[in-house]
């Protein structure tokens, strides 16, 4: 397996993980502009899924799905602590760190890619960054 197929899959069991840890948040939000907000963040995974499975597949690699155990450890923590922080407030704070520590990832990673593969890596990153905006501006907007 060469490196940009490391990396790759590292991005798409990253991607998977955040998928299913919306899918709780989503469960956890009344309905409204939060939930509203938060199942578009949602797609934006799917769609950053999509496209790491086919960069993968282009490059003749079977992408794996699957989030892997620390995937598994970071979804049952977030269900358990659903339980108790299941405010809108506590799930937007929720949100933005794990969204920052994947872009801080992604970006570590950027550098292990191969010229060709950099500039789809960047694009994904403009749009991580836009969505930790989002995030960071949503919770400005929410009550304490």
């Amino acid at each position: 397996m060469d490196k940009d197929t490391v990396y790759l899959s590292k991005l798409l069991r990253g991607e998977n993980m955040g998928i299913n840890i919306y899918k709780q948040y989503l469960n956890k939000l009344p309905n409204g502009t939060y939930k509203k907000e938060v199942d578009n963040f949602l797609d934006e995974h799917k769609r950053h899924k999509n496209r790491l499975e086919n960069m993968m597949i282009s490059r003749g690699e079977y992408p794996k799905a699957g989030t892997g155990i620390q995937g598994k450890m970071s979804e049952g923590y977030t269900a358990a602590k659903l339980i108790i922080k299941g405010k809108p407030k506590d799930i937007m704070d929720d949100i933005y760190k794990g969204e920052l520590m994947a872009l801080t990832s992604t970006q570590k990673y950027l550098t292990e890619f191969s010229e060709s593969l950099r500039p789809d890596i960047e694009k994904l990153i403009d749009e991580n960054k836009k969505r930790l905006e989002k995030v960071h501006n949503m919770i400005a907007t929410m009550e304490k």
